[in-house]
């Protein structure tokens, strides 16, 4: 009996030691595999590292730099959104007050005031001349500044202002230059003002060439602008165009695809915010190398100016944030996953039930592609902030209506 129970137990550790020694051959093979692997498959996962980055970081950068064509195109090109965003600008007190101010001193500096004062009064009053000249001036400001504040005054301004920004951006769209204007080109602008007017005929005319030829200014910054006033659309579909396919890239070429969504999500959103900080450091610059007596004026222009912009970048940087919500909470997370159970019983669970006694076509299909659906309203609210005329309000208002429609498919989707 004892033979038998000492020959179980060396059966026991014979099988015992064959296990172990199976799991070290196992062990063995998978090192001996791994430090035979091919070197140009590590080499092929390295490159393949190298270009993820690489589109991300494209990708991050196309959205700044799309954010500020669209800007330009729907602010600075055309002459409609233009007025609208500079119109307020003339409506501001500190740029009244400035542009009586700026009027009033070079009306001063260009005329000798206290000199026609002297010449007006007795040769004993003389002395009076200064203090009489410093109150000419102070009402002189004060009567430009009710001027400037007069509705008639800046419904004359915008409608100035629409003029000239019309004829600069069409100018600039036929230029061919590097800068340099000549007569040439200042009559060719004024004869294709008059088409339908008596002097018609001066329409498609060309200066001689010894009279076109004049130099009058040069300015640095208008081949730049015919560029963008030509080629803004252009700009604006390539720049969307690339974003969505680097993004598409980078997601399809991770293994783990949720977590790349959830990284780009955030790193858009640190892209918004750069270029937040950027404004706003640009307009400190900007404010900071004005005359101090016009410095409120130009931050208040300033704001009006790149109020759209950063409308924009804020609702760019929601939707870069609402992304990476739905990413994480659909995501293999504990903290997502202790989410959703809080939130399941209620949205998808006994919601669901009360809603639908058994199981259809439409819980089905919502089931089956409750990811998908979610995602295309996701890109659907984005494109929508795109197209439409972004306000705090209506940026709002598309956040809930997403959350509302990720909710209801939530609860459609439920089993």
């Amino acid at each position: 009996m004892a033979n038998r129970t000492n020959q179980a137990n060396k059966k026991d550790s014979v099988a015992a030691e064959n296990a172990r020694l199976r799991a070290e051959n196992q062990e063995l093979k998978k090192e001996l595999s791994a430090a035979t692997k091919p070197a140009n498959s590590r080499l092929h996962h390295r490159w393949k590292g190298i270009v993820i980055f690489l589109c991300a970081a494209l990708a991050a950068a196309l959205l700044i730099v799309g954010n500020i064509f669209f800007w330009a195109g729907n602010t600075l090109v055309d002459t409609n959104k233009f007025v609208s965003t500079t119109g307020p600008v003339i409506s501001q007190p500190s740029v009244q007050s400035a542009v009586a101010e700026y009027t009033t001193n070079q009306l001063f500096m260009n005329y000798d005031v206290q000199g026609l004062v002297q010449q007006v009064l007795p040769p004993k009053a003389d002395f009076l001349a200064p203090q009489i000249t410093s109150q000419l001036k102070t009402h002189t400001q004060g009567v430009v500044q009710k001027v400037v504040a007069s509705p008639k005054f800046q419904q004359a301004w915008l409608s100035t202002l629409r003029k000239a920004h019309d004829r600069l951006i069409n100018f600039a769209k036929t230029y061919q230059g590097s800068g340099d204007i000549n007569l040439g080109d200042i009559f060719t602008q004024i004869t294709n003002n008059l088409q339908g007017t008596k002097l018609s005929f001066l329409v498609g005319k060309q200066l001689p060439s010894k009279y076109s030829s004049i130099h009058i200014a040069t300015v640095a910054w208008l081949p730049a602008l015919h560029k963008l006033s030509a080629h803004i659309g252009l700009y604006q579909s390539l720049t969307t165009g690339l974003f969505i396919v680097l993004s598409a890239v980078t997601v399809w070429l991770s293994k783990n695809r949720r977590r790349m969504v959830l990284s780009l999500a955030i790193g858009f959103g640190l892209a918004m915010i750069v270029t937040l900080i950027s404004i706003r450091v640009a307009k400190a610059i900007t404010v900071s190398r004005v005359n101090p007596d016009y410095q409120q004026a130009v931050r208040d222009t300033m704001n009006i100016i790149f109020k759209p912009l950063v409308i924009q970048t804020y609702s760019v940087l929601l939707a870069a944030g609402l992304t990476a919500l739905v990413a994480w909470v659909s995501g293999p997370y504990r903290s997502a996953k202790a989410m959703r159970n809080r939130t399941e019983a209620l949205f998808a669970g006994k919601l669901h039930q009360t809603l639908f006694a058994s199981e259809n076509r439409l819980t089905k299909f919502f089931g089956n592609h409750k990811r998908v659906i979610q995602w295309t309203i996701v890109a659907l609210t984005a494109l929508v902030l795109l197209a439409i005329q972004l306000t705090p309000l209506a940026i709002l208002l598309s956040a809930i209506v997403m959350l509302i429609l990720v909710l209801i498919t939530e609860v459609l989707a439920a089993s």
